[in-house]
């Protein structure tokens, strides 16, 4: 497993950096704790229910979700490395291409 400290300024709906996944979605698994803020995973396959993490709570999202931080986010997670790199590697390339910087 991969640690890594997530920390997302504003309120922040991944969807348009999931574009060019499989099926639209984030598909690596997260176990993480909430330090601040607040995540929902939306599952737009209908297979579960949306999902919100929020202060002081741990969670798991199994892949096939769709993430949003409702507000400013500070999280620690966990994520299976091959995975996550799959992940970061399409969500990086969108944001070049749509002209965000990696820190926004």
């Amino acid at each position: 497993m991969q640690i890594g400290y997530t920390t997302v300024q504003r309120p922040t709906d991944c969807t348009p950096l999931y574009v060019d996944l499989p099926g639209g979605v984030c598909n690596c698994p997260h176990w993480g704790y909430i330090f601040e803020g607040a995540i929902t995973a939306r599952y737009p396959n209908g297979e579960r229910e949306d999902e919100t993490a929020q202060v002081g709570e741990v969670y798991y999202f199994p892949a096939g979700h769709v993430l949003i931080y409702e507000e400013p986010t500070k999280a620690l997670e966990l994520n299976p490395p091959e995975e996550l790199e799959t992940l970061m590697t399409a969500v990086y390339k969108k944001m070049r291409d749509l002209g965000l910087a990696a820190n926004e």
